[in-house]
Order: C-alpha cells, then structure tokens, then sequence
C-alpha cells in the first residue's frame, strides 16, 4: 500500500507544510511499514512560499512592510533561479494578521504588497510571482499601486486616499510610475481559486462576511466594485469583470492583470506541470488532505478539490470542519472519499496535536 499525504494549510491554525508533519508523525506511528510519500502543497495562500522554499529550493529574504492596518511586519519572499522572486501576499496582507475583532475592508489596505514588490525588485528580481489568497483586503489592489506611485483623483481632480471606502470616488488615474517597472520586470500571478470579481462567485458575496464586511455592505461594495472595473478598462482597455481569477486577494490580481500585465494563474496548476502532481496523486492507493473548512469556496482551486479530483483511489479528507456543498463536491471529485473531522475541544489549544490525533485515529481504516 502506498499512502500520499498533501493537505492544504488549515486558515490561521496549520501550515501545509505543518500539516504535512502532523499527520505523517499520527500515521506512521500506528503504520510502521507502510510506504508514505509527503507532497507539501498549497493554493496560493498561507503557506506558499514555503511550497516554493521545500521543492524548489528558493532562498528566503525578510523585510518589514506594512500590514493590512497599516502596522509594521516582517514578512519573507523568496528567490530563485534566473532572478525569480517569488511574493506570498499573505505575508503582508492575510487574514490571520488582523484580529477577528478588528477586520474592516474598508480601512483595509494591499500596501504592504507593493512594498514587497519593490523590496524585490531591489534585489534584482526580473520575473515577480505574487501568490494570492487568504487576504484580509478588498481594495481592488490600489494600496498596492498607490505604494509603486501610482495616484488616483475624483472627478474634480481631488486626489483619492486609496482605500476601498474611497473606491466609487475614483474617476482618473495616473500610472506613470509604473511604466519603468513593467519596462524591466515580468509580473506573473498566482491564484488560489477560479472565480471572478464581482457576482454570486465573486469577491464581495463569497468573501467579504469573513473578512468583516455586514450584510448591509454587500450591495454597496460590489457597486463600487462595478465602478471602479469601469475605470480599468477606459484606462488600461482590459475589462477585469471577465477575467477568471481576477478576484484574488480582494482583487490584487485584477490590479496586477490590469496593470502590470500579469497572466493569472491557478498556482496548483502551475505547481502540477513542474512537479507532476496528477502522477503523483494518481499513483497513490489511498490519498490523505485537508483544510480548516471545506465548503462551497473548495471546488473553485482549493487543495482539497485538486487532490481528491487526481486521485483514482480512496480519499481521506481531515478537515476542522464541512458543510455539506463541501463533501458533495469532493464526493463528485471521487468515487471513495470518507472525511473525519479534528476534536473542536484539542484543536483549540493545540491545532497540530488535533491533527496528529486524528490521523492516527483513522489507521484502523488505512488497514
């Protein structure tokens, strides 16, 4: 029997890569003899970089840019081969860096993204990837533009603080700046999920609640969402409503396609053509993933979906919860899927000590 392990980070709690340990570290204890393949993965989120550091061998650079509220962090992106550098914008803009209690979109900002972008580009990077997913913004990427110089004006001529709250007041922009830029460096993003910006799949409706927008907001934002999409194509010429993947990161990767010309790509896509990820998956007898919560936002390019649709024998999700759109569409994926969920009360206090526990708990089913 041959087990592959490749979960997905659980939002917040576990990285992949974490993950990955845990479970091997529940398994191999009860399956001395077994044979276990790890496949660190990820979406595009939480955990990418070190995705890229484990099979790539990238190497790791630090810097302090500014988090979605405008704090200062240390975040890590990574460089490679012929001057890649590689950006998680989770590292500057992710969810888990804001308190629950403190999410607020509107005074949320992508800034700290293009500090990292310049912070490459001074290292001498030539192609920039920027992964999106799990962010806590949703400013269509102008924080981002505004820090490589980008400005944006009212109709009066009235320059515009870029924030989302300040989004349907913008009718012109300068980007200027960004032409020496796009003169020497090849912008190229990776995305977590295949959906677009705006709609019932978009980024405000399927979003927005978790990273603290109300009811009340939903209407609104897409509206200003409407606007501003406007605004890019009369600048730019490219309508980013009909752009697949152009909601990432609470729409950074409409504002790099737009703007700095980037292809939006699936990252487990791109992941699979350079490590064979469909052999790899399909070759294993039982395939063991996961995440924090699988739900009706996994079918669109979460690690879970990926896995269990490559995989032709027995899936194994181990979630820290599901709904039941979440399980239909793994199911679909699958013929033999069986999902366990981790202890609410040891996840708790000890997420990867939950994960470890319950792998080990399904050795009897492995058998």
């Amino acid at each position: 029997m041959h087990l592959l392990i490749a979960p997905g980070s659980f939002k917040g709690t576990i990285k992949s890569i974490d993950a990955c340990t845990s479970i091997y570290d529940g398994i191999r204890a009860a399956l001395p003899a077994t044979s276990i393949e790890i496949l660190i993965l990820a979406d595009g989120g939480e955990g990418t970089l070190e995705t890229f550091i484990h099979h790539f061998g990238y190497a790791v650079k630090s810097c302090s840019v500014s988090d979605p509220l405008g704090n200062l962090v240390s975040a890590s992106l990574c460089l490679g081969e012929k001057e890649v550098a590689v950006i998680e914008s989770a590292q500057a803009i992710g969810l888990s860096l804001v308190a629950s209690r403190q999410r607020d979109p509107f005074r949320s900002s992508s800034y700290g993204v293009g500090q990292m972008i310049k912070y490459a580009d001074d290292l001498g990077a030539r192609t920039i990837m920027v992964t999106m997913g799990d962010s806590a913004t949703m400013d269509m990427g102008i924080g981002m533009l505004h820090s490589l110089g980008a400005k944006f004006y009212t109709k009066s001529g009235v320059v515009v603080v870029p924030y989302l709250s300040n989004l349907h007041m913008i009718t012109a922009i300068d980007t200027s700046a960004l032409d020496s830029l796009k003169s020497r460096i090849r912008f190229v993003g990776l995305v977590d999920t295949d959906d677009y910006l705006c709609g019932e799949l978009g980024q405000v409706r399927l979003y927005g609640r978790q990273k603290g927008l109300k009811g009340r907001d939903i209407v609104g934002v897409e509206s200003a969402f409407l606007h501003f999409a406007e605004i890019i194509e009369r600048h730019c010429g490219v309508n980013v409503l009909r752009v697949v993947r152009s909601t990432g990161s609470g729409g950074v990767a409409a504002a790099l396609h737009a703007f700095l010309e980037a292809p939006l790509v699936n990252t487990l896509e791109y992941l699979s053509k350079r490590l064979e990820l469909d052999r790899k998956i399909t070759n294993a007898d039982i395939a063991i993933t996961g995440e924090g919560c699988l739900d009706n936002q996994s079918v669109l390019g979460k690690v879970p979906y990926f896995v269990a649709s490559h995989c032709s024998g027995h899936c194994i999700g181990l979630v820290g919860r599901y709904t039941q759109a979440g399980q239909s569409d793994l199911m679909r994926a699958c013929k033999r899927v069986s999902l366990f969920t981790l202890n609410p009360e040891i996840a708790m206090k000890e997420a990867k000590q939950a994960l470890r526990e319950l792998a080990s708990s399904v050795t009897s089913l492995l058998r």
